[in-house]
């Protein structure tokens, strides 16, 4: 019996062990089922992983050859800015060197015209011929004043206007400025009627050549674009503001008015109306432009009030000082001051200049103010004399032949017996860049051309008084 329950256990802890491994082998396969099940996900993942890995790989890579092409096209942009700024900068030293010479071949014949105008009014004139010089003379100063406005272009672009301070009777210019007019309306059968407010006082303070610039182009603007009626200047006093007066000015015609669309445009640097007269009557584009800009530089602005085909009213708002009540420091009508200034007359003289009747009219004007001249027809000829004669004062023209007028004054602050003379450019040009160039070459001051002899006199007594 014992022998057959031994074998009884025995066979029982074999079953035990057959079952426990069945139920391994169980586990086993379940896991290995498991494992490759968890494989075949990873596998899955993996391959999915990877794709994506590979799929921002060639995004990654995409993304670097589009930044280096942005790249490439950024320094291509860099460099193309480059040559931009430099052959803008190129181009705004040509500007200013042809606006330089430009300027200085267009008023060196207005220098004859109006310097000549001035030695005319000294001599013997009738009535109507100094009525007729008188005129021109007008005409002439402003057509000076308009070469500048046009050839100073930096000028007008960056609204910078030098305005001078000096006694001026506004009734004075309102005339001058309605008498430039009057032929062209006559002609057109235009009335022209001027209505001053006599309360306004006789004189003021400000700038009386932009004033009259404003006037001038105002006015014939409004002969231009009028064929029947005619034309209104009023200047009404709007009383005491402080220590300034206020004056309203306009001007009103009977014209062909502005359309409603062209008003705000009006006054935009080369802009006309689209009008049929406006094409046919031309012009720059510019004048409308340079009123505004001067108004403005006055304090105040141009205010316009138009209706089409009924005409137009210009008007703006003077806020000026109270002038002395009499016109002292103001120029008389011959053109020369009389106000008792005294200089030497016992200097050496050169003046330095290529244009044959610009030198002639500086010898007429010398010679007026009993002073004796050599002279040199152009920079290297000034050199020469200047190393072999000691001389007092210089008067040198900026642009000339074979030296300029910067290049010959340096060469005689460097050596010779002329050294130490004051020396005066006289200029055509009015850009500050030409200006700060006279400077830099040691010259002492300058005068603009047309040459006036109020600033000769300027000059004598400054640097030579008694």
């Amino acid at each position: 019996m014992p022998a057959a329950d031994d074998e009884k256990k025995r066979i029982y802890d074999l079953e035990k062990k057959i079952r426990l491994l069945e139920r391994k082998l169980k586990q086993d396969t379940l896991s290995r089922i498991l494992i490759e099940e968890a494989n075949d996900r990873y596998q899955n993942i993996y391959k999915f992983v990877l794709k994506q890995l590979t799929e921002q790989k060639e995004e990654l890579e995409k993304a670097k050859s589009v930044l280096n092409e942005k790249t490439i096209e950024l320094e291509s942009a860099n460099l193309q800015l480059l040559f931009a700024k430099e052959k803008a900068e190129k181009s705004d030293r040509f500007k200013s060197e042809f606006l330089a010479n430009m300027s200085h071949e267009i008023r060196t014949p207005m220098n004859a015209v109006i310097g000549y105008l001035s030695l005319l009014g000294k001599t013997d004139l009738n009535s109507q011929q100094g009525e007729y010089a008188g005129e021109i003379k007008n005409a002439s100063d402003i057509l000076l004043f308009l070469v500048n406005d046009i050839l100073d272009l930096s000028k007008i672009e960056s609204g910078k206007m030098i305005f001078e301070e000096k006694n001026f009777s506004l009734k004075k210019i309102i005339n001058e400025s309605s008498s430039l007019n009057i032929p062209k309306a006559e002609e057109k059968g235009l009335y022209l009627i001027i209505n001053y407010d006599d309360a306004i006082p006789g004189i003021l303070m400000g700038d009386p050549m932009r004033l009259k610039q404003v006037l001038n182009n105002l006015i014939s603007n409004a002969v231009k674009f009028t064929s029947t009626g005619g034309i209104v200047i009023e200047a009404v006093y709007g009383g005491s503001a402080g220590e300034k007066e206020k004056i309203l000015i306009s001007v009103s015609d009977t014209g062909i008015g502005i359309k409603d669309e062209e008003k705000d445009i009006l006054f935009e640097p080369f802009i006309q109306s689209k009008s049929n007269i406006y094409e046919l009557t031309g012009g720059t584009g510019l004048g409308l432009t340079i009123c505004k800009q001067i108004v403005r530089q006055m304090g105040s602005d141009i205010i316009l009030k138009s209706e089409y085909g009924k005409g137009s009213r210009f008007c703006f708002e003077l806020t000026l000082e109270r002038g002395i009540d009499e016109l002292q420091g103001a120029e008389p009508e011959n053109g020369i001051i009389s106000d008792g200034i005294n200089f030497r007359k016992d200097i050496s003289i050169l003046v330095a200049e290529d244009n044959s009747t610009s030198m002639r009219l500086f010898d007429k004007i010398l010679n007026i103010l009993e002073l004796h001249t050599d002279s040199a027809v152009n920079g290297e000829e000034a050199v020469d004399r200047c190393r072999n004669k000691e001389y007092d004062l210089i008067f040198m023209d900026n642009i000339m032949p074979l030296k300029t007028g910067f290049e010959a004054a340096l060469e005689i602050r460097s050596s010779g017996k002329s050294r130490n003379a004051v020396i005066i450019a006289v200029t055509a040009g009015v850009l500050k860049e030409e200006k700060d160039k006279l400077h830099s070459a040691g010259m002492n001051d300058l005068i603009s051309k047309p040459v006036n002899i109020n600033e000769v006199k300027r000059i004598m007594s400054r640097f030579f008084p008694c």
